[in-house]
C-alpha cells in the first residue's frame, strides 16, 4: 500500500473519531441555580430565570451574576425570560396571586418596569414569546397583552373578550398569525380577529395546560398538570399517557429539537419522542431532579433542563465547564433583596445559641434577633432555620438587626453529633460563610467581623455588629437571602384599578396589631368588611369582589379603602367598573 493511500487513511480515520467524539451526548448537572423557571440563550451566555431573580451565566467559563430587586428587578419570582433583536432582556414575574409583579425590560444597563397603569393588564406575567414582527406578547392572570413598541394592547375576560377565565401559562405562533394560549381553564386561539376557545375533557387537571409547541406540520403539542400530553392537528386531537410512554402525566415544558424530536419536563423526569419511540431521562441518567419546568434547546442541539434543585444539560459537551461559581465581586458582597418573600422559616429544636456582648451599652438598644432557640427574657425572637436554594445542604442561618453601631455582640452556635447527621453534614466539612451587604437599599449593613470553628467543643463563633448574618453548612459555594419583616405600616394600592370581577388589596404589618381593612363608598358610609381581627408581623392581601357586607354587588363607582392599625391608617380609592 502506497504511503498516499496510508495517509488518506489515517486522515479519513482522525475525522471520522472526532466527529463521533463530537456526537456523543452525556449530561453535566449543576446544583446551582435552583428553582429555575425559564432560559433564553445570548451568545457565550444563558439568561435563566428562577424563583430567588435571573441569573447570567457565560456557558464556557461557568461563572455567573445573579440580578435581584436590588439591581432594578421588579420582582424576584421570575417566570419567563426572552430576548429580542436588540437584546433587551424581557422578563416576566410574579407568583400567584401576588401583587406588584408584571414585567420588566433590561437593556445592559438600565431596568424598565411595565404595570398596569403603563398599559400591561396584568398583576402577574407567566409566560413571555415574540412574533417574527417583533410584537411581545405576555401572559398573565387575566388574560393577555400585546406590545409593539409602542402600543399596547390587551384581551381579558375581565373586558368582556372571549378568552377563558383564567392564567396565560404558555404561548406560542402559528404562522405569526394565529396565537395560541395554554391557560388554566383550557386552551385559547386568536387569529386577529376573534377568539375560539378549546376544552380537553371535563377533567380540570387536562384543561390546566403548562405547555405548548407547534412543530413543522403545524401541529399543536399541549402539556397539561394531569392529563399527559394533547395533539391538535387543525382537524384531530390525540392524546399521549404514561401508558403510550410518557415519564409522567404531569408536562410542565415542551421543546422541539431540529430534528423534529419532541422533549418534554414532566414531574417524573424528561421524555423524549421522535415520533415511534419514547425515550425516559431520570436521576439515574444524570438529571438533577425529576421535576422540571423548562427546557431550553440550542441550535447546536444542546438540551438545557431547568428544576427547582439545579440545571442539567444534555449532548456534545466536551468543552462545558464541570463547576460554575459566583463571579468574585459578588461571592462575599450581596445586596439583599427589598422585600419579605424570600424563604419559608421552620422550627428547630435541637440546637442551642447564646449571646455575649463584647462592647456598647446594651440597656439602650433596640435588638430584634431571629434564633434557633429560645433565648433568655433580654431577647425577642423565634426559632428559625431555612434550607437556602442555593445550597445543596441545608443552612442554618442568624440575623440580628439594631438600630445603632456601637457595640458588638458574640454569638456562639453548640451542635450536636446528632444534629449534623441529621441534616447530612459532616463535621469536618462546616464552614462559616460571612456576608457583607452594605449596599442595602434599606441602609442595614450587614457584616460579620469573624468567626471560629471549636471542633473539640462542638461550637462556632461568630462576632457581629449591626446588622449580621452567618451560615453554616457543608458547602461553602454559593449566595445567601434572607427574610425581611416590613418596616413600616403601608396600604398598597389595589390591582387591578379600576376592576371589574375582583381586585386584590395588599397592606404590610410591622408587629403585631389588631387590624381593620373596611370599604367605604364616597359618602363614607361602610360598605364592606374585609378584615377585622388581630395579625402578626408580615405582608397580606385580601380580594374583594366588589359584594357588600350582605353579599349583594355594589355599583360602579368610587370606593375608599381603609386600613386602620393601632394610631396608624391609611386610605386608597378603588374604582369599580360594571
Amino acid at each position: 500500500m502506497s504511503a498516499k493511500k496510508i495517509f488518506i487513511i489515517l486522515i479519513s480515520l482522525i475525522l471520522f473519531l472526532q466527529e463521533a467524539n463530537a456526537q456523543e451526548e452525556k449530561w453535566i448537572s449543576y446544583k446551582v441555580p435552583k428553582y429555575v423557571r425559564d432560559f433564553a440563550f445570548e451568545g457565550d451566555y444563558i439568561w435563566i430565570g428562577t424563583r430567588f431573580g435571573i441569573v447570567k451565566w457565560n456557558k464556557k467559563t461557568g461563572q455567573y451574576i445573579r440580578y435581584t430587586t436590588s439591581d432594578g428587578l421588579i420582582n424576584n419570582w421570575v417566570n419567563a425570560v426572552v430576548i429580542d433583536s436588540e437584546g433587551n432582556k424581557w422578563i416576566g414575574t410574579g407568583e400567584l396571586f401576588e401583587y406588584g409583579a408584571n414585567a420588566c425590560k433590561f437593556d445592559g444597563e438600565t431596568w424598565t418596569s411595565y404595570t398596569f397603569y403603563d398599559g400591561l393588564y396584568n398583576n402577574q406575567v407567566f409566560s413571555i414569546a415574540i412574533n417574527k414582527n417583533g410584537d411581545i406578547w405576555f401572559g398573565g392572570d387575566t388574560g393577555v397583552s400585546k406590545y409593539d413598541g409602542n402600543t399596547w394592547t390587551s384581551y381579558s375576560w375581565l373586558k368582556g373578550d372571549s378568552i377563558y377565565f383564567g392564567r396565560v401559562q404558555c404561548i406560542a405562533f402559528e404562522q405569526d398569525s394565529i396565537v395560541w394560549l395554554g391557560q388554566y381553564g383550557g386552551i385559547s386561539k386568536f387569529d386577529g380577529k376573534s377568539w375560539i376557545k378549546y376544552r380537553l375533557g371535563s377533567n380540570l387537571n387536562y384543561n390546566d395546560v403548562k405547555a405548548v409547541a407547534i412543530d413543522a406540520d403545524g401541529t399543536k403539542w399541549f402539556g397539561t398538570r394531569g392529563g399527559g400530553v394533547f395533539t391538535f392537528d387543525g382537524f384531530n386531537w390525540a392524546s399521549y399517557g404514561t401508558e403510550d410512554g410518557l415519564v409522567h402525566s404531569r408536562v410542565q415544558a415542551i421543546k422541539i429539537d431540529s430534528d423534529g424530536n419532541k422533549w418534554f419536563g414532566t414531574y417524573g423526569g424528561v421524555s423524549k419522542f421522535d415520533g415511534n419511540t419514547w425515550t425516559n431521562y431520570k436521576t439515574t441518567d444524570g438529571l438533577v431532579e425529576e421535576r422540571v419546568y423548562a427546557i431550553a434547546i440550542e441550535e447546536e442541539g444542546i438540551k438545557w433542563f431547568g428544576t427547582d434543585g439545579g440545571v442539567s444539560v444534555f449532548g456534545s459537551l466536551s468543552d462545558f465547564p464541570t463547576v460554575i461559581t459566583c463571579l468574585p465581586d459578588i461571592v462575599n458582597n450581596i445586596t439583599i433583596p427589598d422585600d419579605s418573600s424570600i424563604v419559608t422559616l421552620n422550627y428547630l429544636d435541637d440546637a442551642s445559641l447564646s449571646f455575649n456582648f463584647t462592647s456598647g451599652d446594651v440597656a439602650n438598644h433596640n435588638i430584634s434577633i431571629k434564633k434557633i432557640s429560645s433565648l433568655s427574657d433580654d431577647f425577642t425572637g423565634s426559632s428559625d432555620y431555612a434550607g437556602v436554594p442555593e445550597f445543596d445542604k441545608p443552612v442554618f442561618y442568624y440575623d440580628m438587626s439594631i438600630d445603632v453601631s456601637d457595640f458588638e455582640v458574640e454569638l456562639t452556635f453548640k451542635y450536636t453529633d446528632d444534629f449534623l447527621a441529621y441534616h447530612g453534614i459532616e463535621e469536618d466539612s462546616i464552614v462559616v460563610c460571612y456576608y457583607d451587604c452594605s449596599l442595602n437599599p434599606r441602609g442595614n449593613i450587614w457584616h460579620v467581623l469573624s468567626g471560629a470553628i471549636n471542633k473539640e467543643f462542638n461550637t462556632i463563633t461568630v462576632t457581629v455588629d449591626q446588622f449580621s448574618l452567618f451560615a453554616i453548612t457543608g458547602n461553602d459555594e454559593t449566595l445567601v437571602r434572607a427574610f425581611r419583616f416590613p418596616q413600616d405600616f403601608r396600604l398598597y394600592q389595589n390591582y387591578p384599578n379600576p376592576f371589574n370581577l375582583a381586585t386584590t388589596i395588599r397592606y404590610a404589618l410591622t408587629n403585631t396589631s389588631h387590624v381593620q381593612l373596611t370599604i367605604y363608598n364616597i359618602l363614607g358610609q361602610k360598605v364592606k368588611t374585609l378584615v377585622n381581627e388581630p395579625q402578626s408581623s408580615g405582608e397580606y392581601f385580601v380580594i374583594w369582589n366588589g359584594t357588600n357586607d350582605s353579599g349583594l354587588q355594589a355599583g360602579s363607582g368610587v370606593y375608599l379603602c381603609k386600613l386602620k392599625v393601632s394610631s396608624f391608617s391609611e386610605t386608597k380609592k378603588i374604582i369599580l367598573i360594571k
